[in-house]
């Protein structure tokens, strides 16, 4: 007796595929708006939570070499023409693994290897990436060894949605974060003392740049001139009020320093060493300006903690004094033990941060 032919959509169950569809897409909503909450609650748990926390990306990054295997396998069986296209596809699946995850978590490799920008050899970098492709260099050859052959279209179409969903849910993810942060939700492409003092002074940015648009044949040259000499005449570095930063690392501080040189502002940015819990300053109605570390990484959380416990004394000793706060923190103010007056929400790069006012 013949069994009813069953739904099927890639060879498996239509039931089962909405299924995880139905999931994927849940995960995705409730990971976008909690996803560090989350990760800071495990690794607060178990050391096992900790590790799928930190690492856990590494295991859906997996599935971007194994798309590219079977994208390879399906287009080759099709036939010598596709040869070219099947390395190509196999070759940007394995990227995009090593890309995702040296973006996501390269700072903890990076720092394996000692490398620090500008200050060590960019071979430093180079072995951070090699890190990554190593890491990633068995899934290929075990998928294109264990492929089933017999149906190519399936093993193509099979790649080709593991890809695409791989690529729509990293940016719907990011999305909905944006999406999740609004009204408020700003970028935050850099902070730092040096834009900081040309936003005092009126110094337009770009001042000293070229640009593209100086060389089209039909925009006003003259225009274009007369623009940037306002833009000089408006500059005016007395008006930069003191700005003074401190940081432990001299490494950091040397760094700094370079930076305030090439900005033109040396004698208007003063750095010097010295560890927090010291720090103690004379001047009156001071603005404490920090992006302490976040601990995003998940492995130095309680160093950061210890570290955001030295906020309220900072303050104390500083009477009249206002502090600002960069921080992914979740729970910065219970920490602290200080309540902000203001808050808002913004990204360093893709990382979700709060900017609060105390």
């Amino acid at each position: 007796m013949d069994k009813k032919k069953q739904n099927t959509i890639l060879a498996v169950p239509s039931a089962c595929f909405w299924a995880v569809v139905a999931t994927c897409l849940a995960g995705i909503a409730v990971g976008s708006v909690a996803d560090y909450p989350i990760n800071v609650l495990l690794a607060h748990k178990t050391a096992l939570g900790a590790f799928f926390a930190t690492y856990g990306s590494y295991f859906s990054y997996c599935l971007y070499p194994a798309a590219g295997a079977c994208l390879f396998v399906g287009l080759r069986e099709k036939g010598a023409r596709y040869r070219l296209l099947a390395w190509t596809l196999l070759f940007v699946g394995y990227f995009m693994a090593v890309y995702y995850s040296n973006n996501y978590n390269g700072k903890a490799v990076r720092a394996l290897f000692a490398y620090q920008p500008g200050q060590t050899s960019a071979w430093r970098s180079v072995a951070s990436w090699l890190f990554w492709a190593a890491l990633y260099a068995w899934v290929a050859p075990v998928v294109v060894r264990l492929a089933d052959r017999s149906d190519a279209d399936k093993l193509i179409a099979v790649g080709a949605a593991i890809l695409l969903a791989g690529i729509c849910a990293d940016n719907v993810n990011l999305w909905l974060k944006q999406v999740a942060s609004r009204p408020r939700f700003k970028y935050l492409l850099t902070l730092s003392e040096p834009q900081a003092a040309f936003r005092a002074a009126r110094r337009a940015p770009g001042l000293t740049r070229a640009f593209d648009v100086e060389n089209w044949p039909y925009v006003d040259a003259n225009a274009l001139r007369d623009a940037r000499e306002d833009a000089r005449r408006r500059y005016d570095p007395s008006l930069i009020p003191v700005i003074r930063g401190s940081d432990i690392s001299a490494e950091a501080l040397t760094l700094a320093r370079r930076h305030i040189r090439q900005a033109g502002l040396e004698g208007k940015i003063e750095v010097f060493q010295k560890d927090l819990r010291e720090l103690q300053l004379q001047e009156r109605d001071i603005c404490f300006l920090t992006n302490p570390p976040y601990g995003e990484r998940l492995g130095d959380i309680k160093q950061c903690e210890a570290l955001y416990r030295q906020m309220k004394p900072l303050i104390a000793r500083h009477p009249g004094s206002r502090l600002c706060v960069i921080t992914s923190h979740p729970g910065f103010e219970r920490v602290a033990g200080m309540k902000a007056q203001k808050k808002t929400r913004l990204y360093n790069g893709r990382l979700e941060c709060n900017f609060m006012r105390f």
